[in-house]
């Protein structure tokens, strides 16, 4: 019966039902609170809500949880969406980011850090590199950038 909440949640989430995805999986970290796939589903469910902050913060507890050897995939995406969580709280895009402001020099770095834990994670995805090489630009080092813009680009092509 503990996995009830779990699947209803996962469920209402596939039928783009985010109330209900939230509210089952919310009970069902409560019933299990050290399940980490319940965190990484409710993470996807804020997401889709366009909670950016809770849905960083449930990835960031699923991460806390899983095994370092499985669901490698996931925890890629859990790394990748507290990066990109990050950028939107600095301003929302890349191009609104100014470096110099006091403070945002080092949570771009941080941001970056768990782009990079995303592409130790799962080295497929063109996202994950790219978002890479933006942070990297917008830090002044240009020949990382390059490289993960060049990366960026095999990936893509050989995606296509």
């Amino acid at each position: 019966m503990e996995w009830a909440h779990f699947y209803l949640g996962v469920g209402s989430f596939l039928n783009n039902d985010m109330p209900n995805a939230q509210k089952y999986l919310s009970h069902a970290i409560k019933q299990s609170p050290k399940r980490a796939l319940s965190y990484y589903w409710l993470g996807k469910t804020y997401l889709g809500l366009n909670k950016i902050y809770d849905a960083a913060t449930q990835f960031y507890t699923f991460i806390k949880y899983i095994h370092p050897d499985e669901e490698t995939a996931k925890q890629g995406e859990a790394y990748f969406s507290i990066g990109k969580s990050m950028i939107y709280m600095l301003g929302g895009g890349y191009s609104e980011i100014d470096p110099s402001i006091e403070g945002n020099y080092g949570k771009l770095e941080k941001a970056l850090k768990y782009f990079e834990m995303a592409t130790v994670k799962d080295n497929s995805k063109a996202d994950y590199f790219f978002n890479s090489a933006q942070v990297l630009s917008l830090l002044k080092r240009t020949d990382e950038a390059i490289n993960a813009y060049k990366k960026t680009i095999a990936l893509d092509n050989k995606n296509s």
